[in-house]
């Protein structure tokens, strides 16, 4: 078995995707959750998280940075990205209240949003979402 750490940045879009999937299915499992993945991101959703104990399902869209999308309001879901070795999975809708507002112009031009690094009002938003 090869013990070779990747490059992340060097992966394919797909690649990438099977990358976070695993990181915050691995994550979740700490937490007594078990995570499927959709086929045909259902309603946007790339997985369904499942915990054992309580029945809980959360559908959850796997992202590289914090985002939000129109297209995404309404379904219940939730967004998960990595920043740094930090898990973040956070209640879409909830979180696009807080953080972004009707006057952003990439918001009201495109109906998506999203941001590279954290601001330290993000990181605040964020902080109880972060596993």
């Amino acid at each position: 078995m090869k013990k070779i750490k990747i490059d992340y940045k060097s992966l394919s879009p797909r690649a990438k995707e099977d990358y976070n999937y695993t990181k915050v299915a691995s994550a979740l499992a700490d937490y007594g959750y078990q995570c499927l993945p959709t086929r045909n991101d259902d309603n946007g959703a790339d997985l369904i998280a499942y915990h054992s104990e309580s029945g809980e399902m959360t559908a959850i869209q796997l992202k590289a940075r914090l985002a939000f999308a129109k297209k995404y309001i309404g379904k219940n879901l939730h967004i998960a990205f990595r920043d740094d070795n930090e898990i973040f999975i956070y209640p879409h809708d909830e979180i696009l209240n807080k953080l972004i507002k009707d006057g952003d112009k990439t918001w009201k031009a495109h109906g998506v949003w999203s941001s590279p690094k954290l601001s330290k009002k993000q990181r605040e938003a964020l902080e109880q979402y972060k596993i």
